[in-house]
């Protein structure tokens, strides 16, 4: 904070003035990556900043450990000394729903062959990915990334199914 003067002169006539100016330190908020998760996530405790539904401070304040189990954004925001020192961040929270599924499996000639399918559209089989093992003493003929597999030995098989970045 300082003090400026401001004086002025014109022939025998003068004028002095004085103002006060104040420096603020400015709030800075580090940037917040984007989250995905597959879960509700839990908002996490903040070193500076509340959670806010809306930008500038508006809209519900959402306490660290709210769980969020929707896609959403919600703002960090601080507030500073002036409105022109205040600070935001968007957080975007991308949750996803795991993929839930079932299986088709039977003889097709000489093949036996296990298929996933989608329960109630839960995903798209056409975009997830597959990951399929066995059980030893199994064996998975061909490709182990298919929505199907053509398997031999009676064993456990496992898939993991992805989808939207959710297993």
């Amino acid at each position: 904070s300082q003090t400026v003067y401001v004086y002025a002169a014109n022939g025998i006539c003068t004028d002095e003035d004085s103002f006060n100016i104040t420096i603020s330190n400015a709030v800075v908020l580090d940037p917040i990556p984007a989250v995905t998760i597959c879960t509700p996530y839990a908002l996490p405790a903040l070193e500076h900043g509340m959670y806010y539904t809306l930008q500038g401070g508006a809209g519900e304040q959402l306490a660290a450990g709210t769980l969020i189990s929707s896609s959403q954004t919600v703002y960090v925001y601080v507030a500073g000394s002036t409105p022109a020192c205040s600070a935001e961040q968007a957080l975007v929270i991308n949750v996803g729903i795991p993929p839930v599924f079932g299986f088709n499996n039977g003889c097709q000639g000489a093949a036996y062959i296990i298929e996933v399918v989608p329960v109630d559209a839960s995903f798209d089989p056409l975009t997830a990915t597959y990951s399929w093992s066995a059980a030893n003493g199994g064996a998975i003929n061909g490709s182990a990334t298919g929505q199907s597999v053509v398997v031999s030995g009676a064993v456990a098989y496992t898939v993991v199914v992805t989808s939207g970045g959710c297993s």
